[in-house]
Protein backbone atom coordinates (compact mmCIF):
# COMPACT_ATOMS: atom_id res chain seq x y z
CA UNK A 1 0.00 0.00 0.00
CA UNK A 2 2.81 2.43 0.81
CA UNK A 3 4.91 1.43 -2.18
CA UNK A 4 3.28 4.18 -4.23
CA UNK A 5 4.48 6.91 -1.88
CA UNK A 6 8.07 5.63 -2.08
CA UNK A 7 7.93 5.37 -5.88
CA UNK A 8 6.49 8.83 -6.54
CA UNK A 9 7.44 9.99 -10.04
CA UNK A 10 5.88 13.44 -10.20
CA UNK A 11 7.66 16.75 -10.48
CA UNK A 12 9.31 17.95 -7.29
CA UNK A 13 8.41 21.30 -5.78
CA UNK A 14 11.80 22.79 -6.75
CA UNK A 15 10.89 22.04 -10.40
CA UNK A 16 7.72 24.17 -10.28
CA UNK A 17 7.74 27.76 -11.49
CA UNK A 18 5.31 29.55 -9.20
CA UNK A 19 6.74 32.89 -7.97
CA UNK A 20 5.16 35.84 -9.75
CA UNK A 21 8.49 37.66 -10.15
CA UNK A 22 9.98 34.59 -11.85
CA UNK A 23 6.97 34.28 -14.16
CA UNK A 24 7.15 38.00 -15.02
CA UNK A 25 10.89 37.67 -15.70
CA UNK A 26 10.33 34.81 -18.16
CA UNK A 27 7.46 36.68 -19.80
CA UNK A 28 9.59 39.83 -20.27
CA UNK A 29 12.96 38.24 -21.12
CA UNK A 30 12.04 34.89 -22.65
CA UNK A 31 11.76 33.46 -26.11
CA UNK A 32 8.63 31.86 -27.51
CA UNK A 33 8.02 28.58 -29.34
CA UNK A 34 4.65 27.52 -30.74
CA UNK A 35 3.75 23.97 -31.71
CA UNK A 36 0.00 23.56 -32.00
CA UNK A 37 -1.79 23.25 -29.56
CA UNK A 38 0.86 24.46 -27.10
CA UNK A 39 2.66 27.77 -26.84
CA UNK A 40 5.79 27.90 -24.73
CA UNK A 41 7.99 30.66 -23.36
CA UNK A 42 11.40 29.96 -21.90
CA UNK A 43 14.44 31.74 -20.51
CA UNK A 44 17.73 30.61 -19.02
CA UNK A 45 18.48 31.94 -15.54
CA UNK A 46 21.49 34.26 -15.64
CA UNK A 47 22.89 37.24 -13.74
CA UNK A 48 19.91 39.47 -14.68
CA UNK A 49 17.45 37.07 -13.02
CA UNK A 50 15.85 38.40 -9.80
CA UNK A 51 17.13 35.39 -7.83
CA UNK A 52 20.48 34.93 -9.59
CA UNK A 53 22.32 34.31 -6.32
CA UNK A 54 20.58 30.96 -5.69
CA UNK A 55 22.55 29.11 -8.43
CA UNK A 56 19.84 26.49 -8.94
CA UNK A 57 20.59 24.27 -11.90
CA UNK A 58 17.27 22.42 -12.10
CA UNK A 59 14.77 23.43 -14.76
CA UNK A 60 11.47 24.96 -13.61
CA UNK A 61 8.14 24.64 -15.40
CA UNK A 62 4.62 26.05 -15.30
CA UNK A 63 1.55 24.62 -17.06
CA UNK A 64 -1.53 26.66 -17.91
CA UNK A 65 -4.86 26.20 -19.70
CA UNK A 66 -6.92 29.34 -20.23
CA UNK A 67 -10.20 29.71 -18.37
CA UNK A 68 -11.72 31.79 -21.17
CA UNK A 69 -11.32 28.81 -23.56
CA UNK A 70 -12.08 25.98 -21.13
CA UNK A 71 -14.78 27.09 -18.71
CA UNK A 72 -14.88 23.82 -16.78
CA UNK A 73 -12.09 23.21 -14.28
CA UNK A 74 -12.24 19.49 -15.09
CA UNK A 75 -11.12 20.21 -18.66
CA UNK A 76 -8.35 22.60 -17.59
CA UNK A 77 -7.02 20.12 -15.06
CA UNK A 78 -7.09 17.30 -17.63
CA UNK A 79 -5.02 19.36 -20.08
CA UNK A 80 -2.53 20.40 -17.41
CA UNK A 81 -2.15 16.78 -16.26
CA UNK A 82 -1.47 15.65 -19.82
CA UNK A 83 1.09 18.40 -20.40
CA UNK A 84 2.76 17.73 -17.04
CA UNK A 85 3.09 14.00 -17.71
CA UNK A 86 4.39 14.58 -21.25
CA UNK A 87 7.03 16.92 -19.85
CA UNK A 88 7.95 14.58 -16.98
CA UNK A 89 8.50 11.62 -19.29
CA UNK A 90 10.60 13.63 -21.78
CA UNK A 91 12.41 16.18 -19.60
CA UNK A 92 15.77 14.46 -20.14
CA UNK A 93 15.86 16.11 -23.61
CA UNK A 94 16.85 19.37 -21.90
CA UNK A 95 20.14 19.91 -20.07
CA UNK A 96 19.76 20.87 -16.39
CA UNK A 97 21.10 24.38 -16.48
CA UNK A 98 18.40 26.50 -14.90
CA UNK A 99 15.83 26.89 -17.68
CA UNK A 100 12.45 28.35 -16.76
CA UNK A 101 9.64 27.22 -19.07
CA UNK A 102 5.95 28.13 -19.27
CA UNK A 103 3.59 25.91 -21.29
CA UNK A 104 0.22 27.35 -22.39
CA UNK A 105 -2.45 25.13 -23.94
CA UNK A 106 -4.06 27.34 -26.59
CA UNK A 107 -5.90 24.80 -28.75
CA UNK A 108 -9.68 24.92 -28.99
CA UNK A 109 -10.12 21.13 -28.70
CA UNK A 110 -8.99 18.63 -26.10
CA UNK A 111 -6.41 16.43 -27.81
CA UNK A 112 -5.13 13.02 -26.78
CA UNK A 113 -2.08 12.54 -24.60
CA UNK A 114 -0.06 11.25 -27.58
CA UNK A 115 -0.78 14.40 -29.61
CA UNK A 116 0.15 16.65 -26.69
CA UNK A 117 3.29 14.62 -26.01
CA UNK A 118 4.48 15.04 -29.62
CA UNK A 119 4.03 18.81 -29.31
CA UNK A 120 5.89 18.93 -25.98
CA UNK A 121 8.79 16.88 -27.42
CA UNK A 122 9.09 19.25 -30.40
CA UNK A 123 9.10 22.23 -28.04
CA UNK A 124 11.75 20.67 -25.79
CA UNK A 125 13.93 19.89 -28.81
CA UNK A 126 13.51 23.48 -30.01
CA UNK A 127 14.50 24.83 -26.59
CA UNK A 128 17.55 22.55 -26.49
CA UNK A 129 18.63 23.87 -29.93
CA UNK A 130 17.95 27.48 -28.92
CA UNK A 131 20.15 27.21 -25.84
CA UNK A 132 23.22 25.83 -27.61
Amino acid sequence: MFALAENKKGLKKREHLYHSKDIDWVYNNGKSIFVYPIRSMYAVRNSSHPEADKNEKCNKVLFHAFKRIYKRAVDRNLLKRRMREAYRVNKQILPSQGIEIMFYYVGKEIYSFEYIERAIVKILEGIAKGIK
